[in-house]
């Protein structure tokens, strides 16, 4: 079992790095939301894995304001993906057609 200041620890590095996921989604720096986004998912497994500290009232309500806090952020970072994909999602439909319209020549024999 891990002791409250190691879980609240955790706690805090998962809120420092949500909001690192933030900016990065703000910048638009996908690649970096990737892997923040694993390390996260890293320490949400250890907190997963190991049994929770027994912690005090205020440690408690400590535990709670960084989670709200890292579901604020995931809700910015998802609002934000969405953006994207809403920018991206055109682009990506005229390269769909454009790769059916080359199958469908290149079954028919035809040349592009």
């Amino acid at each position: 079992m891990r002791s409250p200041a190691d879980e609240l620890g955790l706690y805090q590095e998962i809120h420092s790095i949500s909001g690192q996921m933030v900016q990065a989604a703000q910048a638009a720096a996908w690649d970096e939301l990737v892997v923040l986004e694993a390390r996260v998912a890293a320490l949400r497994d250890r907190l997963q894995a190991e049994a929770s500290a027994s912690l005090s009232t205020g440690e408690n309500e400590s535990k709670a304001q960084l989670i709200r806090a890292v579901l604020a952020d995931d809700v910015e970072v998802r609002r934000l993906i969405g953006l994207w994909m809403a920018e991206v999602r055109p682009f990506l439909a005229s390269q769909n057609q454009h790769r059916k319209v080359q199958q469908a020549y290149a079954a028919g024999g035809g040349a592009v």
